[in-house]
Parts: C-alpha cells; sequence; structure tokens
C-alpha cells in the first residue's frame, strides 16, 4: 500500500488476479470462520476481526502453493489453534497496532496454517 500511496506504482490486472485467487482459495478452505474468532467450543463466533483479516489474508497471499493441497479441515483445525495461541493473542491485545504486532499474527498464522510452529 505504501508504493501505491507514495510511490503511485500499482500494476491492477496481476493484482486483481492474485486477490481473486487468494480469496477463493480462503473461502473454499475456511468459509465465514476465517476472520473471526472462536469460542470455547471451536464455533466461530462475532464478527469480522480487522487483526484476524490481515494475518489470514497475507499468510495465505505468501504461502498460497502451500495451503492449496491441504484439506480444509485440516486448515480450519490450524487456524484455530493459531488464533489460541499465546503468540497470536499477545500480538492482538494492548498495543496490537503496530508494525511489529501486526508481523507477528502473520508468521503466527503462518506457522499454524503450514504447520511450521517452531519447537
Amino acid at each position: 500500500m505504501e508504493s501505491v500511496l507514495f510511490e503511485g506504482k500499482f500494476d491492477r490486472v496481476p493484482m486483481m488476479f492474485l486477490f481473486e485467487k487468494t480469496f477463493k482459495l480462503i473461502s473454499q478452505k475456511l468459509g465465514d470462520q476465517a476472520f473471526t474468532r472462536f469460542n470455547i467450543h471451536g464455533e466461530a463466533t462475532g464478527r469480522l476481526a480487522p487483526a484476524y483479516y490481515e494475518a489470514v489474508c497475507v499468510a495465505f497471499v505468501e504461502r498460497y502453493d502451500d495451503l492449496v493441497n491441504v484439506s480444509a479441515d485440516i486448515l480450519l483445525s490450524r487456524l484455530r489453534t493459531a488464533f489460541e495461541s499465546e503468540g497470536f493473542k499477545d500480538a492482538t491485545g494492548p498495543g496490537a497496532n503496530t508494525i511489529t504486532k501486526l508481523h507477528q499474527r502473520i508468521r503466527v498464522v503462518r506457522e499454524h496454517l503450514c504447520d511450521e510452529i517452531p519447537a
């Protein structure tokens, strides 16, 4: 977004393709549970949470090829685990509107979705 804002660089066609393929995959794999919190029973609850939205979208863009062949059930389970993790909670609590916390949210979701959680 900064390059678009400050440098005026935006190639609409490839960005439109990236947007469409990413959101199609998110819809196929996670449906309406992609960007929301989960209750203690593992059910999606509440409305769209911006911090969750950012992390899921970027993780899917960055690791599209790794996620496309993972089953929806597995990805949804991993997403719930990511959202419940201390790393994610820490990145969405007070002071969450920083670049550092944004990168932390993205990293946590990406690691969980791709089953690359550090030991």
